[in-house]
């Protein structure tokens, strides 16, 4: 009599989820966090590629495309039933699981990374490789620490190898070159810089369409948390403070610490842009004057965004009452809009340059420590095409985003309050945003001229106007993402593009 014996090796397991496993694996992308297609829905899901890690036990790293959208998700077989956001189905007898919370997944990809492995696929290969010279220290403490998968990311999945080395999945990779990836390499041989996590290896997929980043390994940054939780634990202890006491002295000593911090964040940022601007020598990381056409091309597109974004308001009007009132707004405003976009003709004065920039810069995408704070998440906004987020600009940009971050922070400090706290602690908060983007603006532009090329415009008072431009492309950019996510959240971002207008 034949065996009925499932086989449990790497190859039974990519068919059995190419198979009759395919709707366990759909209905395992749709319930994750990082599946970017939840409003559309999901019609189908295929295995792309897939090469085994180990096959004992099989752990896979497996390419999928859900839709059209190409997915990084490895997999492993576990022993026991697990959280079903984590578990994709049964499997001889087993659960077939998201392979960051296998134990051994994460030591196992260390391995290939320090011995440079090349694991060949269906139709092409894993290339595996670690950053020369090794620190053999974190290394070797790292393959004897307990692999601890982070839970509440989004887009991407982490790992942490005790307080040595993190590892980041890249949950969405794309084919061309990984901006993350480029600038990692870039700042970890800036020296002197230490606002950024050193880059330790990475895993490269390679096909005939090139390379595709779906690992990196980063050296762990002892942290307090991001800037954002930083930022709202601080203004929420004003917050207390102001409604318990009449003394402004207790008050202005707690906004003066955090302003302080705010002020190291500017500094470290401009430290960043300084080091992103210091190497003349190297082609996709060398400053270049901003042009004409550049600045032509950033107004044409604000523009451009702002028609978007009103034709997409009146679209949704009908069923989300704050959207009426942002249409309202962005119609009655669009020549005020144009005018402030004028400013950026300002940088086309032959002597600021555009650099590689963050490009998604905001307080979630810092870590604080000890004595500054860290950057991380390198990939830009994901919205946007690849070639865009590698593209260099006007560092700016990135301190628009930051500036309208501290701002979103005010607005969620205020809206946890109680209702009855909130009239007399607005323009308390207020006050804050704007000594707080003062505190940032000085910290910047104190260390982001410390370079040869000019990343700043020559004047503080067009260094302004341009920021206000760049703030008000952010603005319009957040209005579209709380329209599609967070529609209860749109008053926020349009009341900042109220005050920027006037």
């Amino acid at each position: 009599m034949a065996s009925s014996t499932r086989r449990c090796d790497a190859a039974a397991i990519v068919e059995h989820l190419a198979g009759p496993g395919a709707p366990a694996l759909r209905a395992f992308v749709e319930r994750q966090r990082w599946f970017a297609g939840k409003a559309r829905g999901l019609a189908c899901v295929r295995v792309e590629d897939w090469a085994a890690l180990c096959e004992d036990p099989p752990l896979i790293l497996l390419l999928i495309r859900a839709d059209e959208t190409r997915y990084f998700a490895p997999a492993a077989l576990g022993a026991a039933w697990g959280d079903p956001q984590r578990t994709i189905g049964p499997f001889a007898g087993q659960a077939l699981l998201d392979a960051h919370w296998h134990p051994g997944f994460g030591h196992r990809l260390l391995e290939a990374m320090a011995e440079g492995r090349v694991l060949i696929s269906a139709r092409g290969s894993f290339r595996c490789a670690a950053v020369a010279p090794r620190d053999r220290v974190a290394w070797e403490e790292a393959a004897h620490a307990s692999a601890r998968p982070h839970a509440g990311e989004q887009s991407n999945t982490s790992i942490a190898f005790d307080r040595r080395l993190i590892l980041k999945s890249v949950r969405r990779p794309e084919s061309g070159g990984s901006p993350e990836l480029e600038m990692l390499r870039f700042l970890t041989g800036c020296p002197g810089l230490n606002h950024v996590p050193r880059l330790a290896g990475w895993v490269e997929y390679a096909d005939r369409d090139g390379l595709t980043t779906v690992v990196l390994l980063q050296e762990y940054v002892t942290n307090s948390g991001d800037g954002w939780t930083h930022v709202l634990s601080e203004l929420g202890d004003l917050c207390t403070r102001l409604v318990a006491t009449d003394d402004p002295r207790a008050v202005e000593a707690s906004a003066g610490a955090l302003g302080a911090d705010i002020h190291e964040l500017g500094a470290a940022s401009g430290r960043l842009h300084a080091a992103l601007a210091s190497d003349p020598a190297l082609p996709t990381f060398s400053p270049e004057l901003i042009t004409s056409k550049d600045v032509g091309h950033w107004r044409c597109a604000m523009l451009h965004d702002v028609e978007g974004l009103a034709a997409e308001m009146a679209t949704a009007a009908p069923r989300i009452p704050t959207a009426r009132t942002a249409l309202e707004v962005l119609l009655d405003a669009r020549p005020q809009i144009a005018q402030v976009a004028e400013a950026l003709e300002e940088l086309a004065d032959g002597v600021t340059h555009k650099i590689r920039c963050h490009g998604d810069y905001h307080l979630g995408q810092v870590l604080k420590t000890a004595e500054s704070f860290v950057v991380i998440d390198f990939e830009g906004e994901p919205a946007r095409p690849l070639e865009e987020r590698r593209a260099k600009q006007c560092p700016l940009r990135d301190v628009a985003g930051m500036l309208r971050s501290l701002d979103y922070a005010a607005h969620a400090a205020l809206a946890a309050r109680p209702e009855t706290e909130r009239a007399p602690l607005r323009p308390a908060l207020a006050a804050w945003e704007a000594q707080a983007e003062r505190a940032f603006l000085d910290g910047y532009t104190m260390t982001a001229g410390k370079t040869p090329a000019r990343i700043l415009p020559p004047s503080p008072a067009t260094t302004r106007r341009v920021c206000t431009a760049f703030e008000l492309e952010k603005a319009c950019y957040e209005l579209r993402y709380e329209l599609n996510n967070r529609p209860d959240w749109i008053p926020v971002p349009l009341d900042g593009i109220a005050r920027l207008l006037t």
